[in-house]
């Protein structure tokens, strides 16, 4: 059998250049038009008016909504503590709302393609995991990467949990032990509950592989326990004590209640995930993924990436079952699993190539490796592209994110006390609009406005000037009163109230 001349695989520029691809791709993908889609209505903006409440306040345990203690999102405040310090810094914005999130995302870009290179397979599977997770439709995606919610800062920590568990199996150093504690930690303080989620896969694979007398007997492995218990377990007792019911909450909204009922409408069969995992958000790296592990499982089992499958079958797998069996089903509950796969991506592709290279007895496999790479990563590169177009073409398409690109307009706010009114035919989202209540804080903050929000005109005084998007909200507010157009643009528009109807 005719021999490949070395490729892509012993390349000097590639063994020193390997990270260079993945500055523009992480721009594109991570920070790319990253303030030009409004808040979104829910976890986001909820998000947002927590840590503009807790700048206004200054109570850094508490977190608020609508000027009252928030029991709903029970969440530890990591997240918000970080979003704070970024609107405090740059100025209240989507734009510094969301930095936390995708420096997270870039973080954790960092440490994927970092421990591909050290353990699956050198420069070239770090660059070939980096581009896979950045061309993940599933990590490159709202509520994940692209918006400021709690999901891309828990895959950092839940994933360095995985990769940190694997490098304390393979080399029993100490400090692997402790990066393990630590991250379990912090991805409690992230999103509570849900950053233990991938530990019991991870204790089978260290029960399969009969570590756990000789973990149990390292002292480092208790203080990794208090790295992981210590910080939770006072927050928990502070907040219950500044607050009492705070834990009943959590285990209604992140436990029993969550895991038992069908909690927010969100519901499915169990084979929810995979199926939306091969349709929607990995839908072009499905069979390449079916490739690689199949690549990666015929290695000796003493290598390296072989042993990385077995942990990621083991976490990946008990988690996947845990989200599977759960009673709410939200389409960000599996994105803790893409940086996993984006691993075995990177540790398999470069097998794939090679193995192709060889069975076709190409004499040059520079072009033929680099062919067969290029096949795998540009096609899902590209459909994250036109989705982030997409989304970016219909991103004021729903009248009650108007708000915040209409208060932007010199004319908008023709007096410094305002009322701004939303009204909505949706029963759902009556009385809510929490991009709003964040848009309305910042005003108050940045331009010392007095700022009313109301959701039904029936309560307005002549001469109070109102900010209103949608024709509900329009046609709510000119049967009831005689106005005075000022300004308009777009779907929004500020009247004057002149006298009420009778």
């Amino acid at each position: 059998m005719i021999r490949p001349k070395l490729g892509l695989f012993r390349s000097r520029n590639l063994q020193k250049w390997w990270w260079l691809a993945l500055i523009p791709t992480a721009w594109f993908s991570l920070f790319w038009r990253l303030g030009a889609l409004p808040l979104q209505s829910w976890d986001e903006s909820l998000l947002a008016v927590s840590a503009a409440e807790m700048l206004r306040n200054h109570q850094w345990f508490l977190t608020y909504f609508g000027g009252a203690p928030d029991l709903w999102n029970t969440k530890p405040p990591l997240l918000i503590w970080l979003q704070a310090l970024s609107l405090h810094t740059f100025g209240y914005s989507e734009w510094a709302l969301r930095l936390p999130t995708a420096l997270a995302a870039t973080a954790l870009v960092v440490v994927v393609a970092s421990f591909a290179r050290r353990w699956l397979g050198g420069p070239l599977a770090g660059l070939l995991a980096g581009l896979a997770l950045l061309s993940s439709k599933g990590f490159v995606a709202h509520h994940v990467a692209r918006t400021g919610d709690y999901e891309t800062l828990l895959l950092l920590f839940t994933t360095s949990q995985v990769l940190a568990v694997f490098a304390w199996l393979q080399t029993r150093q100490r400090r692997y032990l402790l990066l393990a504690g630590g991250a379990i930690g912090l991805a409690i303080l992230t999103k509570g509950v849900a950053g233990l989620f991938l530990v019991p896969g991870l204790a089978l694979e260290v029960l399969r592989r009969r570590k756990l007398p000789g973990l149990l007997r390292e002292p480092a492995t208790w203080v990794a326990v208090l790295l992981a218990v210590g910080p939770p377990l006072v927050w928990y007792t502070l907040r219950e004590q500044m607050l009492p019911g705070y834990l009943a909450a959590v285990w209604q909204n992140e436990l029993g209640g969550r895991l038992l009922e069908n909690l927010e409408q969100q519901s499915g069969p169990w084979y929810t995930y995979l199926l939306h995992f091969v349709t929607q958000q990995f839908l072009l790296w499905t069979p390449w993924v079916v490739a690689c592990i199949w690549a990666i499982a015929r290695r000796p089992i003493q290598r390296p990436a072989h042993r990385f499958l077995a942990v990621v079958a083991w976490s990946g797998g008990v988690f996947l079952g845990l989200i599977s069996v759960s009673a709410t089903k939200h389409t960000w509950y599996d994105a803790p699993l893409y940086p996993l796969l984006a691993l075995l991506l990177g540790a398999g592709l470069p097998m794939l190539a090679r193995q192709t290279a060889v069975r076709v007895s190409w004499r040059n496999a520079l072009v033929l490796e680099a062919s067969v790479l290029m096949l795998a990563v540009v096609p899902s590169l590209a459909a994250v592209y036109i989705r982030l177009n997409k989304t970016h073409k219909h991103r004021h398409d729903e009248p009650m994110l108007a708000y915040g690109r209409y208060l932007q307009h010199p004319g908008a706010t023709p007096a410094r006390s305002y009322t701004l009114l939303h009204t909505t035919a949706d029963r759902g989202s009556s009385g809510y609009n929490a991009p709003l209540e964040f848009h309305a804080l910042a005003r108050r903050a940045q331009f010392s406005d007095t700022v009313n929000v109301v959701f039904k005109a029936t309560t307005l005084p002549p001469g109070q000037v109102v900010l209103l998007c949608g024709a509900a909200a329009r046609n709510a507010l000119i049967q009831r009163y005689a106005t005075r157009l000022l300004y308009q643009a777009d779907s929004c528009a500020t009247y004057q109230i002149q006298r009420r109807l009778e």
